[in-house]
């Protein structure tokens, strides 16, 4: 079975699967078995990114959403955040669940910081970045902004200005 196989395109042509719509793939996917690591990873990534579209991005008003964007009540590109969801336990320990699995695969500090802090895992994530060195502006820039919102203790994905 090939991904393209499972992943159908919604009639407003943008391509992309609802959080509701992902896991219903990735349960299909999952029993069925992943051809290779590489088609189980960009499933897992996908499933990621639908999940923090689903409960933090969205703006319900237009159906839009805006993937690596902070939840926040006032303006998001322009356009203004509608209203928060309530994060439903079981979706939290699928998501949990998969961000472990995407970190264990992974070997950069700055990106499993980034995971560890987005499940609420805040000592793990300080741990990673404790002694991160960034090696250009823009990268400090991210190492600054994933340490602020792990002392805030604030596990939702952000977008950097």
């Amino acid at each position: 079975m090939h991904l393209s196989d499972c992943v159908s395109f919604p009639s407003d042509g943008r391509g992309l699967l609802s959080f509701s719509e992902m896991k219903e793939a990735w349960e299909q996917l999952r029993a069925e078995g992943f051809e290779d690591k590489k088609i189980e990873t960009a499933v897992r990534f996908m499933l990621l990114y639908s999940y923090n579209d689903w409960y933090f991005v969205s703006d319900r008003s237009n159906n839009e959403s805006f993937r690596f964007s902070v939840y926040c009540s006032g303006d998001l590109n322009g356009r203004r955040a509608r209203e928060k969801r309530v994060i439903d336990p079981a979706d939290f320990d699928l998501f949990r669940e998969n961000v472990l699995q995407i970190i264990s695969g992974s070997d950069d500090d700055l990106f499993r910081a980034e995971m560890y802090r987005e499940i609420g895992e805040f000592s793990k994530a300080q741990e990673l970045l404790n002694g991160y060195e960034a090696k250009d502006e823009f990268v400090k820039k991210i190492v600054e902004e994933i340490g602020t919102r792990i002392r805030e203790c604030d596990s939702k994905v952000f977008r950097i200005q």
